[in-house]
């Protein structure tokens, strides 16, 4: 009888082996065992974004931004270099909270993220700490503070990431690159606007998040697991007061990514002025126009309706 080979497969044991749900991490955006790049440029809510998907994962929530969340073991591992930890602390404050509701307490969270705020020494710590615990995800909060190459050489982004490639196969995790993209672009495409073709042909899955109006769009750049359908798609995304982004739209796209037609922010005002014209005279508070909205199957957050009464006061 011969050795089984590990990683050999005929083309019948591939085609008989079940599909897995466990490949996904976050379903249609972030597979397991791969490394994903996350893009955007300054000011975009990358790493709230970020800061948002590890806390998910450590209260063990079944979806993220409304895509199926997959988790194991709760736990996250966050290459910090471009924050303080007070800068971070304070933000996390707020997400925190919010995302536990009125149950709020550090100490019942069932998984852990480790942040590690340093620029160097980066893959031995991975190593280290995976030997100690087992790990959902890692975070490389930015790309551009932890390789020192040269961006544009195919070999030495090729290598440099096979090394993260290797742990995210071997301990079937999902590492995410946070990275920005290439100076003067105006729509981050695959081609374009990533600084390096290398970076985007090493990664299996690439997502990227813009500022728009007074929304966010995020949307799929590249990805080898789904079908044009769903690379298509771009959902529409509100920042709350809480620092806690929401989908509140998605539209189809099957060109290049463009401004979303029309905000929540103009939607309410063009469909409920009545609404917004009552709390900027005091006739009713943020919580009874929510009521009131809700009842017209309008969902909408404060901070929504804080811009809207804010344009119509300042007109």
């Amino acid at each position: 009888m011969s050795k089984k080979i590990e990683n050999l497969y005929t083309f019948q044991e591939l085609i008989n082996m079940p599909e897995n749900e466990d490949d996904w991490l976050v379903e249609d955006l972030i597979p397991r065992g791969v490394n994903v790049g996350l893009v955007g440029k300054s000011e975009s809510c990358k790493s709230t974004l970020l800061r948002q998907l590890a806390l998910s994962i450590n209260l063990r929530h079944q979806e993220f931004l409304g895509y199926k969340l997959d988790v194991k073991s709760g736990n996250v591992l966050y290459i910090n270099t471009e924050e303080s930890w007070r800068s971070v602390k304070r933000k996390l404050n707020f997400q925190h909270s919010s995302l536990l509701g009125n149950d709020y307490n550090v100490d019942i969270l069932p998984g852990e993220t480790y942040v590690y705020f340093e620029n160097h020494g980066i893959l031995e710590f991975i190593k280290d700490k995976l030997e100690e615990i087992e790990v959902d995800l890692i975070i490389i909060d930015g790309f551009a503070d932890i390789f020192s190459g040269d961006i544009n050489s195919s070999s030495v982004v090729r290598n440099f990431l096979s090394d993260y490639s290797n742990l995210a196969n071997s301990y079937d995790l999902s590492i995410i690159f946070m990275h920005h993209p290439g100076k003067g672009c105006q729509s981050i495409t695959m081609d374009s606007s990533l600084g390096s073709k290398s970076f985007v042909q090493k990664l299996r899955s690439v997502l990227a998040i813009e500022r728009k109006s007074e929304n966010y769009i995020f949307y799929v750049v590249k990805h080898n697991d789904i079908v044009i359908e769903k690379k298509q798609k771009v959902d529409v995304l509100e920042l709350g007061e809480d620092l806690i982004l929401r989908k509140v739209d998605h539209f189809i796209t099957g060109g290049a990514r463009a401004p979303h037609n029309k905000s929540k922010v103009e939607e309410l005002l063009q469909k409920y002025p009545e609404v917004i014209n009552d709390l900027v005279h005091e006739k009713c508070t943020f919580d009874e126009a929510i009521e009131k909205l809700e009842a017209k199957n309008f969902s909408v957050s404060r901070g929504t309706l804080a811009k809207a009464k804010n344009r119509v006061k300042n007109k």
